[in-house]
């Protein structure tokens, strides 16, 4: 998460628009903050332990922000 946050901010103070990828985790995570996040990535492997094969960004792109962008 650091380095979404990091190459929004470097391309805020350079001037330059950050890409579409940046914009979407940006918009979706604003509002959540750590614990909150942790949480819910918690829960779903905790709900799906058939999956806990899945990467952490995967669970977060699907089940935290794709989710959030459908609703």
């Amino acid at each position: 998460m650091s380095a979404v946050v990091l190459e929004y901010h470097v391309r805020e103070k350079a001037s330059e628009e950050p890409s579409r990828f940046i914009k979407v985790w940006i918009a979706a995570l604003k509002d959540i903050n750590c614990s909150e996040l942790s949480s819910k990535i918690d829960a779903f492997y905790s709900n799906n332990p058939e999956k806990m094969h899945r990467h952490v960004f995967d669970v977060i792109w699907h089940e935290v922000i794709a989710l959030d962008w459908k609703s």
